[in-house]
């Protein structure tokens, strides 16, 4: 299994933290945001990481760099340029990364902070293609809710969902088997050409509309957040006590 990480965005919200650099590297527990991910990928036997890089790209190679001189040479990253990510939304971050679909993946949101035992269970769930869903908190506007048949199918994914008729967050973590490669590639394609101001969440939902089914894998209330501002940014600085 390889790991996925999108890491091309501006994040405006978190300057001027992220005028240089992506927030991806901005620092928790004295490690950036990044290095807990490969951390965490690795207690989960993950070793192969594929960086979309748009923003800052020469500071996430350099602390790349430094993480791989400490942690050993088995480890492979793979860097890939989004020459789009200020234009385009992060959409065009996965679309870019299509040759690596060929093998099963992890995408991870390189703005997503969790306890790994999130990893570990959606990695060991018995379905080819699920999602991390937070079905423990409280939803508002913000989240990435989604809704869910009775058989844990995801049938519906999109910030403006109903937050009382959605089941929970989509966390920013999820599996994809190698077998909906073409599917996804095309999915992928069709939402861009519509519109590439967009989530690649929403190229999710024409594959979920179509008919491939996505799972819902519960966090099972362990910590987790996505960080976007710095209201965010204070509650992360606490919450990666219980994370590592």
């Amino acid at each position: 299994m390889q790991a996925l990480i999108l890491a091309a965005g501006i994040a405006k919200r978190l300057q001027p933290l992220t005028e240089k650099k992506p927030k991806t590297l901005i620092e928790l527990g004295g490690e950036p945001i990044v290095c807990h991910i490969f951390d965490w990928c690795q207690l989960c036997g993950i070793k192969k990481f594929n960086i979309v890089m748009g923003h800052g790209d020469a500071f996430v190679q350099e602390i790349v760099k430094k993480y791989q001189e400490k942690n050993g040479n088995d480890l492979i990253f793979n860097f890939i340029k989004n020459p789009k990510y200020r234009e385009w939304g992060n959409i065009y971050s996965m679309y870019v990364a299509k040759d690596i679909f060929n093998e099963d993946f992890i995408l991870i949101n390189s703005d997503v902070i969790f306890k790994k035992e999130i990893l570990k269970k959606l990695l060991n769930s018995a379905y080819e293609n699920a999602l991390s869903i937070d079905d423990y908190k409280e939803l508002g506007d913000e989240e990435m809710k989604v809704y869910v048949d009775k058989k844990d199918v995801i049938n519906r994914i999109y910030k403006k969902l109903d937050p009382k008729k959605s089941v929970g967050e989509y966390i920013g973590i999820l599996k994809i088997s190698h077998t909906i490669k073409d599917k996804l590639i095309s999915a992928l394609e069709r939402t861009l050409k519509e519109n590439p101001l967009v989530y690649y969440e929403d190229a999710l939902q024409v594959l979920m509309t179509e008919g491939v089914p996505f799972y819902k894998v519960s966090t099972d209330g362990l910590p987790c957040m996505e960080i976007d501002t710095h209201e965010d940014l204070k509650k992360a600085r606490e919450l990666i006590k219980k994370c590592d």
